[in-house]
C-alpha cells in the first residue's frame, strides 16, 4: 500500500527471499501480536495472521488513519486479500522491480521488468510473471 497508494508509513523495503521485506514492519507486527492486537499462528505451511480479542480496540485507536486511507485499504484487500503467499511474493516483487527500474536509469518497459523478475525469482516461469504483471496493470497497480 505504501508503494502503490503512497500511504504515509515510511517503511524501507529490501529485496529478500520471498519478495520485498521490511524489518521495521516485521517488528511492528510482532509488537502488535505482543499487545494481543493480532494473532500470528504457524499452520505448518506458513503463518496466518488473524484478529484477536483486542483487535477492535486497536482499530479504534487508529480510526483516523484507517478512515483516511480506507479506500486504498479496501482496494488492497479486494485485489490481494485471497491470495496465497506465493502469489503475493510474485506480485510484490514485480511492484518492487517496477518501482526500482522506473526510478533508475534502467529500462522500465514491461518486458524488461518481467525479465528482471525472472532473474530474481527463477522459480516462476516467464509466463507466470507476465500474467501477474498484466493483472497488476489491469488493476492499475503498476
Amino acid at each position: 500500500m505504501q508503494e502503490v497508494y503512497e500511504l504515509p508509513t515510511d517503511y524501507d523495503y529490501i529485496l529478500y527471499n520471498y519478495g520485498p521485506y521490511c524489518s521495521e514492519l516485521n517488528d511492528d507486527l510482532s509488537y502488535a501480536a505482543l499487545l494481543d492486537g493480532v494473532n500470528i499462528d504457524w499452520s505448518g505451511i506458513g503463518y496466518k495472521i488473524s484478529p484477536s480479542e483486542k483487535t477492535e480496540h486497536y482499530i479504534n485507536k487508529a480510526k483516523d488513519f484507517l478512515s483516511g486511507n480506507s479506500k486504498h485499504i479496501d482496494q488492497t484487500i479486494q485485489h490481494f486479500g485471497n491470495m496465497y503467499a506465493k502469489d503475493l511474493e510474485l506480485r510484490s516483487t514485480i511492484i518492487f522491480a517496477s518501482k526500482q527500474m522506473s526510478s533508475s536509469s534502467n529500462n522500465s518497459n514491461s518486458q524488461a521488468i518481467i525479465e528482471k523478475v525472472g532473474e530474481i525469482k527463477p522459480q516462476f516461469s516467464i509466463q507466470e510473471i507476465g500474467s501477474a504483471y498484466d493483472e497488476l496493470v489491469a488493476i492499475q497497480v503498476i
